[in-house]
């Protein structure tokens, strides 16, 4: 969790981020409208039907946490550009740089210090809003059983460890 802590804090409401081209979201913070937003909705939206299909499939082992479907279902239903600008105009909104798909897969440790770890696969990496959403990516591929056992260490570990880098408690 420090890692993704001090990835996260690493931009945090830096608005420096916003003047780079290759930024995902540059064009909506931008206000140029060249991203579309509906497309990637489109794009989540089916790759979610097609998951719980999988999970509601008796025939396979596939299982999720009840309380990590329902969060999914509430940010697709609340997914709009209009949501995301009028969130982000609101002066408490806290936002950072986001690694978009970030999982155990995209970390490279060295096997001799496996404190010495770099995150890989810049893809899909932008200002995407809280950068929790990592947190809740990371979460998501976590097994199951797991995570029921330790979900609030995990999210306890990410904030403390944002707190220590310097992220005001506000």
């Amino acid at each position: 969790m420090n890692v993704l802590a001090n990835w996260s804090y690493s931009h945090w409401m830096d608005e420096s981020l916003f003047t780079e081209w290759w930024m995902k979201n540059y064009d909506e913070v931008q206000g140029h409208g060249r991203w579309d937003s509906g497309c990637q909705k489109k794009w989540v939206q089916i790759l979610w039907h097609r998951i719980k299909h999988v999970l509601n499939d008796p025939d396979q082992s596939a299982s999720m946490n009840q309380n990590t479907i329902d969060c999914i279902d509430a940010v697709l239903h609340a997914w709009s550009l209009e949501n995301i600008k009028e969130q982000w105009e609101e002066p408490s909104f806290v936002w950072g740089l986001t690694h978009g798909d970030f999982h155990p897969g995209q970390l490279l440790a060295n096997n001799s210090n496996l404190t010495d770890i770099i995150v890989a696969d810049f893809e899909f990496v932008g200002v995407m809003g809280s950068p929790a959403i990592d947190l809740a990516t990371w979460n998501s591929v976590i097994p199951s059983n797991y995570l029921e056992q330790h979900e609030e260490e995990l999210v306890e570990a990410y904030y403390k460890s944002l707190i220590t880098a310097g992220v005001s408690m506000e």
